[in-house]
């Protein structure tokens, strides 16, 4: 699968994670960047790993199957992989996700300066008055100044 011209590692593995949680799938970023995803479901353990690298969306399939002891999978020179339309919906529904992130990217405007410190003013009222949290605030404000 490829990755859009203009979206970032860290914008794709959000794209497969929102993905991945939209299926009932669990997700969650590991240390290296990669993205875990795991099932439980209809005797199939699946675990799916994905990785990016030069523009390309990599995975390894880690399912097992409730019928699989910790060698029949070593004896029979295989494994059971995950069932393909779960996989494809997974990869449907990131592409299309990162599709709508590239939309918005090419349809952000530079703002002005002066909407830049009415913007970044507002933000930190909201911040001060906690309506928003640190974390909130920190990304918000690199969404705007990213923006100028």
């Amino acid at each position: 699968m490829k990755v859009p011209e203009g979206i970032t590692a860290l914008q794709a593995n959000q794209a497969i994670k929102k993905a991945a949680i939209r299926r009932k799938w669990t997700a969650s970023v590991l240390e290296n960047n990669e993205v875990q995803v795991k099932l439980n479901h209809h005797g199939y353990h699946a675990q799916l790993i994905f990785s990016i690298s030069n523009g390309e969306v990599h995975y390894k399939d880690l399912t097992t199957t409730e019928d699989d002891d910790e060698f029949s999978n070593i004896e029979a020179g295989g494994y059971t992989p995950v069932p393909r339309n779960w996989l494809n919906n997974i990869k449907r529904d990131a592409t299309s996700f990162m599709s709508s992130m590239e939309r918005s990217t090419k349809n952000k405007t530079k703002i002005s300066t002066e909407n830049l410190e009415a913007k970044l003013e507002s933000l930190k009222k909201m911040y001060d008055r906690q309506l928003i949290t640190e974390s909130e605030y920190k990304k918000k404000k690199q969404e705007i100044l990213s923006r100028y």
